[in-house]
């Protein structure tokens, strides 16, 4: 029997690259991908932005990096490559002075949040970001990074657009090396796909959370050198090149080399 052709809610994209990803300004800022302060900042990822994605992890990444001592769930500790005392959540540049983007995503973590009967202690330990974090974060006063917003919407079981902007909008969401910019959102019978413009800045990579189970990310490169994928068995491609991996485990982004990456990330959330 004939599958019912996905829905698509397309997001513009004012002035963007259309050789560019998914992830925010694919190079502007996505300061981690999915994941810089995965509690703090789809995702998340300095940049990873956008949407995004996501970085906390679960501990244990490779490389060095500041972070040693931070708050897990804000700070700069948190990119991939980032090492001691950095925790799930850790990110930079996460949280500073909040903008109307910000409100409305708290508004809608904290609705979310309430529907499930789940106290914002509860959410912030599952999570793996501080109480204050989640705090600032629904109360408007805090921009998460992409790795929060990732590490918040996997435990709450929703695609990161629930908690973004309407769909007149063009969110972008930065993490400790990655800003992913959405680009659009498809729906269909089985799942729901996150389309996003994405820049990993050279340096620090950065650690994203792990999405709900079964949730696949597929990226394409159109420029510079990146390394991404689970923590344990990272994957590289050039420009031209294209990784998959199933990311319900915590996974990094990095530009390797001097050169930005330019590139599209699409996220499968299965549905449950």
């Amino acid at each position: 029997m004939p599958q019912p052709s996905p829905t698509r809610r397309t997001t513009p994209d004012p002035g963007a690259d259309p050789g560019a990803g998914p992830s925010a300004d694919a190079g502007a800022n996505q300061g981690a991908g999915p994941g810089a302060d995965p509690n703090s900042g789809p995702g998340a990822h300095q940049g990873a932005g956008s949407g995004a994605h996501q970085g906390a992890g679960s501990g244990a990444h490779q490389g060095a990096g500041a972070g040693a001592g931070a708050d897990p769930n804000s700070g700069p500790g948190a990119h991939h490559g980032a090492g001691s005392g950095a925790g799930p959540g850790a990110g930079a540049g996460a949280d500073q002075g909040a903008d109307s983007g910000a409100t409305e995503a708290g508004r809608r973590v904290r609705a979310l949040r309430e529907e499930r009967g789940i106290s914002l202690s509860a959410l912030a330990r599952l999570a793996g970001v501080g109480k204050a974090t989640l705090s600032g974060l629904e109360n408007g006063t805090r921009n998460p990074t992409l790795e929060t917003l990732y590490a918040v919407t996997a435990q709450l079981g929703v695609p990161l657009t629930a908690v973004l902007s309407g769909p007149a909008a063009t969110p972008t969401v930065r993490g400790a090396a990655v800003s992913a910019t959405l680009l659009e959102v498809f729906d269909d019978a089985d799942a729901t796909y996150e389309l996003y413009r994405m820049r990993v800045a050279p340096g620090p990579g950065q650690l994203s959370p792990a999405h709900q189970p079964g949730v696949t990310e597929h990226v394409t490169v159109f420029a510079g050198v990146l390394r991404a994928g689970p923590v344990d068995a990272p994957l590289t491609a050039a420009a031209g090149g294209h990784l998959r991996w199933t990311s319900d485990v915590p996974h990094l982004y990095a530009a390797v080399g001097d050169e930005e990456v330019a590139a599209s990330l699409l996220l499968r959330y299965p549905r449950r």
